[in-house]
């Protein structure tokens, strides 16, 4: 499958085609995502990038989540993009290699705002944007997730958002080619930026360039029509290996926003660490530990998790950005305080000498390939070791952990968490009032009403 086969899928695809099921999950993902932006509006990186936004003084087209001013369609979705993405809060996806929604959402929003479309032509995008992303993520493989030194989340991310933004714009095949050819050059992240705030900044710049690179494609700028599979394309620049011969993917038979499916956070923090919080929450509920206790405790993870994130999942970190991707950090405070939410990831309880001193008990132990496999989807285990001599293990499978696809969020959770977020920035009126819309999102003829209610923070 190469990039016609795209093309056409997204020029020809329409809302009734699309499953109910996929249309749900794709309010969900809605939700979560602007749930996730608002509470990330009021941390460092989300005051940084709108106030740079704010001071660009760009035409009024789309709103900067709870910044209470419109900007250009593309500053708007950096801004919007770059929270989604802060506080590393957002969904996952296995196909798409990281987090669709923190790059599509903002994308989707701004240009819908901008172009005033309805609530089924911004969920068909979305969809639409998803599940080439998942193409593209899924041909590139486990090496490009685990092995490289490009961070996959803004290079699927914004030819998923380009997808996206065409159908949108409803650009011709030929323009919808070109899009993603520019697209393909102005894709871009280093993980060496992990743990700093510049990673969600990776997401806020993937859906910026992405809605630059569809206007631009309507105005007639072109590009390398097969982007995907020619031999100085997308595959070649970013795997070192051409385009996968005999990919084969159906495009409408099998939608991978239902199946393998979206996963939505339930703690904020990376989610490969989610197994070792789960075990430990769960045996500090079953023993009922205490810290001033324990003599050791020894965390069990894929030495695949370990290569992803190299030396962030060891180290004792000195910054709330780096304090959310330390396995001995959230370990510590999963024992400390018996639960991981935002109100963990703050400079005092990071700079604390209680949680320093549990982080130094912890040891990080790398399970080997034959042991497990090559995947952070492998089990995690926690086993903490008493002053008194006793011992005690729990072990999880990072699929069951509550949120993935095995042990998904319900309604109920899922609004709980964004009331939870949303809440740092939005009167409960508004709250409410934002997911009601979300929830019946179809029925909008017109999404500013939605985004004239995100848009503004009532609670400084």
């Amino acid at each position: 499958m190469g990039t016609k086969e795209v093309v056409e899928f997204i020029t020809q695809t329409k809302y009734e085609q699309i499953p109910k099921e996929a249309i749900r999950i794709a309010k969900r993902c809605m939700i979560d995502t602007i749930g996730v932006a608002i509470a990330a509006s009021k941390q460092p990186e989300g005051k940084i990038i709108t106030e740079l936004t704010k001071e660009k003084k760009a035409v009024p087209e789309a709103s900067v989540i709870a910044g209470g001013f419109k900007t250009s369609s593309d500053l708007a979705a950096l801004a919007n993009g770059t929270m989604a993405h802060g506080l590393d809060y957002d969904d996952t996806s296995i196909e798409f290699r990281g987090h669709p929604s923190g790059v599509l959402v903002p994308a989707v929003l701004a240009l819908s705002e901008c172009y005033r479309k309805s609530g089924r032509d911004t969920l068909c995008s979305f969809v639409i944007g998803f599940e080439v992303g998942a193409m593209i993520g899924d041909a590139m493989g486990d090496p490009f997730f685990y092995d490289s030194p490009w961070h996959p989340t803004p290079i699927v991310g914004i030819m998923g958002a380009v997808a996206a933004g065409a159908k949108i714009l409803g650009l011709s095949a030929q323009q919808s080619a070109m899009a993603l050819g520019i697209a393909s050059s102005m894709a871009g992240g280093l993980k060496e930026n992990v743990g700093t705030m510049t990673k969600p900044l990776h997401a806020g710049n993937a859906a910026h360039n992405s809605i630059l690179a569809v206007l631009l494609a309507n105005k007639g700028l072109t590009a390398g029509e097969g982007i995907l599979e020619g031999k100085r394309g997308l595959y070649k620049a970013f795997m070192g290996r051409e385009y996968p011969k005999g990919i084969e993917r159906s495009f409408g038979k099998r939608w991978s926003i239902v199946t393998p499916g979206v996963k939505v956070k339930l703690y904020p923090c990376c989610g490969g660490l989610f197994g070792a919080i789960y075990s430990m929450l769960e045996l500090k509920k079953k023993y009922n530990l205490l810290p001033e206790d324990v003599a050791e405790i020894e965390c069990r993870i894929s030495q695949a998790e370990l290569t992803l994130l190299e030396g962030l999942l060891t180290e004792f970190p000195k910054t709330i950005p780096e304090s959310r991707f330390s396995l001995k950090y959230v370990t510590a405070i999963a024992l400390l305080d018996g639960e991981v939410s935002l109100r963990q990831f703050n400079e005092q309880k990071v700079s604390s000498s209680m949680t320093k001193d549990l982080m130094h008990k912890i040891r990080v132990v790398p399970l080997h390939f034959d042991d497990v496999g090559h995947s952070i989807d492998s089990p995690q285990e926690v086993i903490v070791k008493l002053k008194n001599g006793r011992e005690y293990s729990y072990q999880v499978a990072w699929g069951n952990v509550k949120g993935n696809t095995g042990n998904p969020l319900s309604d109920d959770e899922l609004a709980s968490k964004f009331r939870d977020c949303a809440s740092l920035a939005l009167s409960p009126n508004k709250v409410d009032e934002a997911l009601e819309l979300f929830w019946h999102l179809e029925d909008l003829k017109d999404i500013t009403k939605l985004m004239k209610l995100v848009g503004v923070a009532d609670l400084k």
